[in-house]
């Protein structure tokens, strides 16, 4: 009974912490010069319609705006067992000059000539990212069943910001799972940074069935001739996380930032019902293609 109590007074702590946000949000938007730079922005611009580009087997694509999106979703009553996404980090530098370049020339790697297809919100400063994320990761929690199992990616830059998010958000954080992607470029005089990291929790408490999965995985990286897109995560990796959803009775997973589609493709391999939100046309439009694809020839 107090536990419960506890549960309900923390989930209306974050609620009244996110209205708060709001209003701020909305205050800040009332300053000489906000209200242009936010409506300039590529991450907050809503005039790109919501349309469903791809739809079969149980996986659904939509391309436009992922808050857009997620509220219409809402209104029509669905729900999912997971949240599984890769979101823009917003990091790959020191300084925000560094942050704010083009994703091509902030994660190019030396010798690399492939130019892939640039992606949106990766140049915002710490506290609009730490807002932003805020915002979109409580929508998608209010899209959750109870006991609905939340995957966020990150890197080393963004892991403290990225467990106050999910916390922020109202969720329950339950632990970081480290991707040793095996080989990385060497830090002369230091320790290099050969690991992502997945932030996971859950909405409430999660019921105690399924399998008890690794708490880290080592799987290299896609190969960038094979890459649908820059910050592509290989099909298997998604697949084992997939396995918390797919072997607990879970049925459907929502990716906000679906890039590429490599979540709506481990999740048609493992026979669950997805939905994929990306807001990039260019992008969108590949990710399609990709699905249209027969499975043998994008599997990675």
């Amino acid at each position: 009974m107090h536990r419960r109590t506890a549960q309900r007074m923390g989930s209306a702590f974050f609620a009244c912490v996110r209205l708060l946000l709001a209003v701020w949000w909305r205050l800040c938007l009332g300053l000489p010069g906000c209200r242009a730079a936010f409506e300039s922005s590529p991450m907050t611009k809503r005039t790109q319609a919501i349309k469903r580009i791809y739809s079969g087997r149980g996986i659904e694509l939509y391309r436009g705006d992922c808050l857009q999106a997620m509220e219409q979703m809402k209104r029509r009553g669905v729900e999912f067992d997971a949240v599984m996404t890769d979101p823009p980090y917003s990091s790959g530098g020191l300084h925000l000059s560094s942050r704010q370049k083009c994703t091509n020339e902030k994660y190019r790697q030396t010798g690399h000539k492939i130019e892939m297809k640039a992606f949106l919100g990766d140049n915002m400063d710490q506290r609009s990212y730490r807002l932003w994320a805020m915002t979109w990761l409580g929508t998608a929690a209010e899209l959750l069943k109870p006991g609905g199992l939340v995957c966020l990616f990150t890197d080393w830059r963004q892991l403290p910001t990225m467990t106050d998010i999910l916390q922020g958000a109202g969720l329950n954080w339950c632990g970081i799972v480290p991707w040793d992607k095996k080989n990385t470029r060497p830090r002369i005089g230091g320790f290099n940074q050969r690991c992502e990291f997945i932030v996971w929790g859950t909405k409430g408490t999660r019921p105690r069935v399924g399998p008890s999965l690794p708490g880290a995985y080592q799987m290299s990286p896609v190969s960038t001739q094979r890459r649908v897109h820059f910050a592509e995560k290989p099909v298997e990796l998604m697949k084992q996380l997939l396995r918390a959803v797919s072997e607990s009775g879970g049925e459907s997973v929502l990716d906000p930032f679906a890039g590429g589609a490599t979540t709506l493709v481990a999740a048609r391999e493992l026979g669950l019902r997805a939905v994929g939100i990306e807001k990039s046309e260019a992008i969108a439009e590949d990710a399609r293609q990709r699905l249209k694809a027969k499975p043998e020839k994008i599997s990675a």
